[in-house]
């Protein structure tokens, strides 16, 4: 994919989950040891021919750390957008969904808005040990910055339903 898309992916897999992930990142230095991160994250299920796409604003700072005595970058999440409509990198998003979309037999998208649909009473061993889990959760272990008080969800949060009728 990094190839036919002239872009560089990142793995971004953690530990046993049900998927494969990778991401694309953009930065912008804005002074003073911070930047602006966007992250174009895509998730393909082990399971199914699942797959489903975000992106990640951040705000990055470089803080000194006195425990390690080292200065690191802390990260903030600021904005999820479920769908590419009115981003900057949407025609990166949509390049990234078409290639996913030829890719696999039949593979379908799983909009934000099922992804949320709470599942009751099932662990699964991945999770965080909620009693409650998300049908994403099933397809899909997303990675996101430690720092997400507060963070907005953007864009349609039913992108691509009509094509689950």
């Amino acid at each position: 994919m990094e190839k036919e898309l002239n872009l560089n992916i990142q793995g971004i897999t953690f530990g046993f989950s049900p998927n494969y992930s990778g991401q694309i990142e953009f930065l912008k230095d804005l002074g003073n040891q911070k930047k602006a991160v966007t992250q174009i994250q895509f998730y393909v299920s082990l399971l199914e021919n699942v797959y489903t796409m975000q992106m990640l604003e951040i705000d990055e700072q470089l803080q000194y750390n006195s425990s390690l005595q080292m200065t690191l970058p802390n990260h903030v999440l600021k904005e999820i957008w479920v769908s590419p409509e009115n981003h900057e990198y949407q025609d990166v998003f949509l390049k990234i969904k078409s290639y996913l979309s030829r890719f696999f037999n039949n593979p379908f998208y799983l909009p934000y808005s099922i992804q949320q649909t709470d599942l009751q009473k099932i662990g699964l061993t991945y999770g965080n040990n909620r009693e409650i889990n998300n049908l994403g959760d099933a397809f899909f272990r997303k990675v996101l910055p430690l720092n997400q008080i507060g963070h907005k969800i953007f864009g349609n949060q039913d992108y691509e339903i009509e094509q689950l009728r």
